[in-house]
Protein backbone atom coordinates (compact mmCIF):
# COMPACT_ATOMS: atom_id res chain seq x y z
CA UNK A 1 0.00 0.00 0.00
CA UNK A 2 1.22 3.47 -0.83
CA UNK A 3 2.46 5.72 1.87
CA UNK A 4 2.67 9.29 0.66
CA UNK A 5 4.86 11.58 2.74
CA UNK A 6 5.24 15.35 2.73
CA UNK A 7 8.53 17.22 3.07
CA UNK A 8 8.39 20.94 3.83
CA UNK A 9 10.31 23.43 1.70
CA UNK A 10 10.80 27.18 1.46
CA UNK A 11 9.76 27.25 -2.20
CA UNK A 12 7.08 29.92 -2.67
CA UNK A 13 7.23 31.50 -6.11
CA UNK A 14 5.34 29.53 -8.76
CA UNK A 15 7.15 31.03 -11.76
CA UNK A 16 10.55 30.50 -10.14
CA UNK A 17 9.69 26.85 -9.49
CA UNK A 18 8.79 26.41 -13.17
CA UNK A 19 12.00 28.16 -14.21
CA UNK A 20 14.05 25.94 -11.87
CA UNK A 21 12.47 22.75 -13.23
CA UNK A 22 13.03 23.96 -16.80
CA UNK A 23 16.67 24.81 -16.02
CA UNK A 24 17.16 21.23 -14.85
CA UNK A 25 15.44 19.87 -17.98
CA UNK A 26 13.01 17.91 -15.83
CA UNK A 27 9.87 16.41 -17.30
CA UNK A 28 7.00 17.83 -15.27
CA UNK A 29 3.35 18.72 -15.43
CA UNK A 30 1.76 21.70 -13.68
CA UNK A 31 -1.96 22.21 -13.21
CA UNK A 32 -3.91 24.80 -11.23
CA UNK A 33 -6.63 22.16 -10.99
CA UNK A 34 -4.02 19.75 -9.58
CA UNK A 35 -2.46 16.72 -11.19
CA UNK A 36 -2.00 13.18 -9.91
CA UNK A 37 1.27 11.94 -8.40
CA UNK A 38 1.68 8.19 -8.82
CA UNK A 39 2.38 5.91 -5.88
CA UNK A 40 2.41 2.17 -5.22
CA UNK A 41 -0.18 -0.06 -6.84
CA UNK A 42 -1.97 2.69 -8.71
CA UNK A 43 -2.52 4.96 -5.72
CA UNK A 44 -2.43 8.69 -6.46
CA UNK A 45 -2.28 11.94 -4.53
CA UNK A 46 -3.15 15.41 -5.83
CA UNK A 47 -0.41 18.01 -6.27
CA UNK A 48 0.27 21.17 -8.25
CA UNK A 49 3.33 19.64 -9.94
CA UNK A 50 4.01 16.07 -11.01
CA UNK A 51 7.72 15.58 -11.70
CA UNK A 52 8.82 12.47 -13.54
CA UNK A 53 11.52 10.45 -11.79
CA UNK A 54 12.13 7.96 -14.59
CA UNK A 55 10.32 5.29 -12.57
CA UNK A 56 6.66 4.32 -12.21
CA UNK A 57 6.45 6.76 -9.29
CA UNK A 58 6.46 10.56 -9.30
CA UNK A 59 7.70 13.39 -7.15
CA UNK A 60 5.08 16.04 -6.49
CA UNK A 61 5.08 19.63 -5.32
CA UNK A 62 1.93 20.74 -3.54
CA UNK A 63 1.08 24.25 -2.34
CA UNK A 64 0.24 24.45 1.35
CA UNK A 65 -2.11 26.86 3.12
CA UNK A 66 0.92 28.94 4.15
CA UNK A 67 1.77 29.51 0.47
CA UNK A 68 4.90 27.36 0.50
CA UNK A 69 5.22 24.21 -1.55
CA UNK A 70 6.01 20.80 -0.10
CA UNK A 71 7.41 17.73 -1.78
CA UNK A 72 4.99 14.82 -1.74
CA UNK A 73 5.69 11.28 -2.93
CA UNK A 74 5.75 7.62 -2.08
CA UNK A 75 9.39 7.92 -1.03
CA UNK A 76 9.61 4.28 0.01
CA UNK A 77 8.77 3.15 -3.53
CA UNK A 78 11.12 5.71 -5.07
CA UNK A 79 13.93 4.30 -2.89
CA UNK A 80 12.99 0.73 -3.80
CA UNK A 81 13.34 1.66 -7.48
CA UNK A 82 16.78 3.19 -6.94
CA UNK A 83 15.58 6.76 -7.47
CA UNK A 84 17.85 9.20 -5.64
CA UNK A 85 14.95 11.47 -4.75
CA UNK A 86 17.00 13.31 -2.12
CA UNK A 87 19.49 14.42 -4.77
CA UNK A 88 16.61 15.40 -7.06
CA UNK A 89 14.98 17.47 -4.31
CA UNK A 90 18.31 19.10 -3.54
CA UNK A 91 18.89 19.99 -7.20
CA UNK A 92 15.43 21.53 -7.46
CA UNK A 93 15.92 23.59 -4.31
CA UNK A 94 19.40 24.67 -5.40
CA UNK A 95 18.17 25.70 -8.85
CA UNK A 96 15.28 27.63 -7.26
CA UNK A 97 17.67 29.40 -4.85
CA UNK A 98 20.11 30.36 -7.62
CA UNK A 99 17.30 31.90 -9.66
CA UNK A 100 16.00 33.79 -6.63
CA UNK A 101 19.46 35.14 -5.77
CA UNK A 102 20.03 36.28 -9.35
CA UNK A 103 16.68 38.07 -9.42
CA UNK A 104 17.42 39.90 -6.15
CA UNK A 105 20.87 40.91 -7.38
CA UNK A 106 19.42 42.28 -10.63
CA UNK A 107 16.74 44.19 -8.68
CA UNK A 108 19.49 45.77 -6.59
CA UNK A 109 21.34 46.93 -9.70
CA UNK A 110 24.10 44.34 -9.86
CA UNK A 111 25.37 42.91 -13.12
CA UNK A 112 25.93 39.18 -13.20
CA UNK A 113 29.20 37.94 -14.59
CA UNK A 114 30.79 34.53 -14.59
CA UNK A 115 29.31 31.71 -12.61
CA UNK A 116 30.51 28.20 -12.01
CA UNK A 117 29.89 25.26 -9.72
CA UNK A 118 32.80 24.06 -7.60
CA UNK A 119 33.51 20.41 -6.75
CA UNK A 120 31.13 20.57 -3.78
CA UNK A 121 28.27 21.82 -5.94
CA UNK A 122 28.46 25.37 -4.58
CA UNK A 123 27.76 28.16 -7.04
CA UNK A 124 30.33 30.91 -7.33
CA UNK A 125 29.23 34.10 -9.07
CA UNK A 126 31.01 37.27 -10.03
CA UNK A 127 28.79 40.32 -9.65
CA UNK A 128 29.53 43.99 -10.09
CA UNK A 129 27.82 47.29 -9.55
CA UNK A 130 28.88 50.58 -11.04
Amino acid sequence: MSHFTEIKTKLKNLETIKEALDALNLDYEYSEALTQVRGFYGDHIAADFRISTGTDYDLGLRRTESGEYEFVADFEMLSAHKCDYKALQSKIQQSYSMIQVKEVLKEQGYELGEEQLDESGNLQMVVSKW
